[in-house]
């Protein structure tokens, strides 16, 4: 027997190149999130970085 639900994640995080908040929405992310490197541009400077998302 198991439980199933279904999540949307929405993190909230700073551009680090103009201080900007973005969220994981904004690129995309909230349906498949996974550890690592994740390039994105930010849509306020549309400036390219690189987003790392480590385990707890």
């Amino acid at each position: 027997m198991y439980a199933e639900t279904n999540i949307t994640l929405n993190i909230q995080f700073e551009c680090p190149l103009c201080g900007s908040k973005n969220n994981t929405a904004d690129h995309g992310l909230n349906q498949s999130l996974e550890t690592g490197s994740h390039k994105l541009e930010c849509p306020h400077c549309h400036q390219e970085f690189e987003l790392v998302i480590n385990e707890a």
